[in-house]
């Protein structure tokens, strides 16, 4: 599962990034792909956490 690293703003560009790591390797993205992969591993990790309370 992808995991959100950080966000940055370019130094070149002022473009606002974001890099995310696969599972392998770190990925430069945009600001808006990073925040998609930061809901999703939050979704996961409510869902993880609400299953771990009904047991």
């Amino acid at each position: 599962m992808k995991q959100l690293v950080r966000f940055f703003e370019c130094e070149l560009t002022g473009d606002k990034l974001a890099i995310i790591w696969d599972g392998k390797q770190e990925i430069c993205v945009t600001e808006d792909e990073g925040y998609d992969v930061y809901a999703l591993s939050m979704a996961e990790y409510d869902r993880q956490h609400l299953v771990s309370e009904m047991y």
